[in-house]
């Protein structure tokens, strides 16, 4: 089903080459299924509007705050968790498979700050849960782009799909900004 109110979301660019990377934090970029929680409607939709049904035992456990990120199965296993999420009926064994890795605190900037300020947040919001399906993303600093290539290098080895990187002192915006590069 499409959503009536569809959320609007943080879009990612490429990353152009006179970026400070030093400014920014970095992520691994999950290949799966862009997941946006609503919280207090509790609602999850794709990047596309879509209702995704979540099996109750993965929805209870999820907070009453917006949440973004993304549905994933594992490296390469994009099919996989595409075939999972967009099952009108969901499959518990199978949803027992997908991580919510979360990124972003989105409606939240007046509370919680910039993206370095979400960042601890979500962490504070999501320790509690002791679930291995729902996650924050791990976030860390580089000091220069030979750093960054060498991780965007180690990680591509080990089947990720690449690097994400979020500008530390970002308000939670969306469409596509200087914010988020891929």
């Amino acid at each position: 089903a499409q959503a009536d109110d569809t959320p609007e979301m943080i879009l990612a660019k490429t990353l152009p080459e006179s970026v400070d990377v030093s400014q920014y934090w970095v992520s691994e970029k999950y290949d799966g299924v862009r997941g946006y929680w609503n919280g207090q409607k509790r609602q999850m939709y794709s990047r596309n509007g879509q209702v995704i049904a979540l099996p109750q035992w993965l929805a209870s456990q999820l907070p009453n705050v917006s949440l973004d990120g993304e549905l994933w199965a594992g490296r390469g296993q994009f099919e996989k968790a595409v075939a999972i999420v967009r099952d009108a009926q969901p499959d518990d064994q199978a949803w027992r498979q997908i991580r919510y890795m979360v990124f972003e605190l989105p409606d939240h900037e007046q509370e919680f700050g910039d993206f370095s300020q979400r960042i601890k947040k979500l962490e504070h919001i999501l320790k509690p849960i002791h679930s291995d399906n729902i996650m924050p993303v791990k976030q860390w600093r580089v000091k220069n782009r030979a750093e960054l290539s060498k991780q965007l290098d180690e990680m591509t080895r080990a089947d990720a799909e690449g690097l994400m990187l979020h500008l530390a002192s970002a308000p939670y915006q969306t469409g596509r900004s200087d914010a988020l590069y891929k």
